[in-house]
């Protein structure tokens, strides 16, 4: 996908939106970016790109654009207009109290009902709110490290040693959040990890850090059948969260479960669905009340709708080609052959380019342009002050595949 301008801008927005909020250096911010996400990143790429005036693009690869991108949710296609559904405004209430009292609770219900997208907004619009997809990251080896990269530390020695470091700067933070979710997939490793965790955090009668575990009905079971066979840690890892082990108020009963699913969905459907995609409504509604959940609903509207862009594009171009190719003028454009790189950068400015051909002149060092685009042609000319214009009146030849 093309990484726009529009979409760069949102990055450089969000990122220094972060640094706003962390509160370190420009360098230390820098620091944890590299780290996080595996790009090369310094503080002077964030002075190279904070000024919209004289904003370097090319200081960062387009790779790394697309890995920001997609870690602040920039992409054109991902706009998204959230509804207050039941899931979204009790896990909303939720974290809320686990990261201002310092409270950890577990979430066990049915997958697909927008608990995993309901904690990520929170963690988007909130300070000091650490959020880790434990089915990416479900080994302990994997979880430690991917939480070390988040605060820019070094990802060498021990687990162990790493562990405590990490929890250390946890701990620095004020009111900080710990999401987990899909907790379910954690290996057990993990649960020891988050006993020994909720140790260190708890200093006397107040905890120092909330947590919010989030898990399908099956989270409930193995905890359950971890408590039953004595499997180390569960005992005590259930002792502390047994009251707390919370479920969504949707009817248990599949039937009214279902009522309640299709109302959510076409209010987010009507939210997020374009005009010209509205005779594929109730298509939509009924697909994602069949698969239980948002999940297909996520990914099926930005689908959609960038179908939809795409066409309307493609009609464009059609139409944008039959004038361009309709001209029987042929511009033959002579220049220095230094100047070719001026005319690649106005060629590739056009959203749908015409066709060129270039090839030697007479003269020494000179090249020829040739092309039948007269926007391009145009700029060349204007822009290239040493180019000369011959034009000759050429009719198209249309060969039929």
């Amino acid at each position: 996908m093309e990484i726009t301008e529009k979409i760069k801008d949102k990055v450089v927005f969000n990122l220094f939106q972060e640094l706003k909020r962390l509160g370190v250096s420009q360098a230390e911010f820098a620091r944890r970016v590299a780290l996080r996400h595996g790009i090369k990143f310094d503080k002077s790429v964030l002075s190279q790109i904070k000024f919209e005036d004289d904003r370097n693009y090319s200081v960062i690869k387009d790779a790394s654009w697309l890995t920001l991108a997609r870690y602040y949710r920039c992409m054109e296609d991902q706009d998204w207009e959230t509804v207050d559904t039941r899931a979204y405004l009790s896990v909303q209430v939720h974290l809320k109290k686990c990261q201002e009292f310092g409270i950890w609770q577990v979430l066990c219900d049915r997958a697909g009902i927008g608990k995993s997208y309901a904690a990520k907004e929170y963690e988007r619009e909130n300070m000091n709110v650490i959020y880790i997809d434990c089915s990416e990251y479900s080994t302990k080896s994997d979880f430690v490290k991917h939480l070390a990269g988040m605060f820019g530390l070094a990802r060498t020695g021990s687990i162990d040693h790493l562990w405590r470091e990490v929890t250390d700067e946890i701990l620095l933070l004020y009111k900080p959040l710990l999401i987990l979710d899909e907790f379910g997939d954690c290996a057990e490793s993990v649960i020891s990890l988050m006993k020994g965790l909720y140790n260190k955090a708890n200093i006397g009668n107040q905890m120092a850090l909330g947590c919010y575990f989030i898990g399908a009905d099956n989270l409930q079971k193995r905890l359950e059948e971890g408590r039953r066979v004595s499997k180390r840690s569960y005992a005590e890892f259930w002792s502390r969260f047994n009251s707390r082990i919370t479920h969504l108020n949707y009817n248990k009963k599949q039937s009214l479960f279902e009522q309640e699913l299709r109302k959510e969905i076409e209010a987010i459907v009507n939210a997020n669905l374009p005009e010209v995609l509205k005779d594929e409504r109730d298509k939509i509604v009924e697909k994602c009340v069949a698969t239980n959940g948002y999940v297909q609903l996520e990914m099926k509207l930005p689908y959609k709708r960038c179908c939809s862009r795409k066409r309307r594009r493609l009609e464009k171009i059609k139409c944008m080609s039959r004038v361009v190719y309709e001209t029987e003028e042929l511009f033959q454009i002579g220049m220095p052959a230094w100047c070719l790189s001026t005319v690649f950068a106005l060629w590739t400015s056009y959203e749908r380019p015409g066709k060129i051909i270039i090839y030697p002149a007479k003269t020494d060092e000179w090249a020829v342009v040739e092309l039948r685009d007269t926007r391009l042609a145009a700029s060349i000319v204007d822009t290239i002050k040493e180019a000369i214009l011959h034009k000759e009146s050429k009719p198209v030849k249309t060969i039929q595949i």
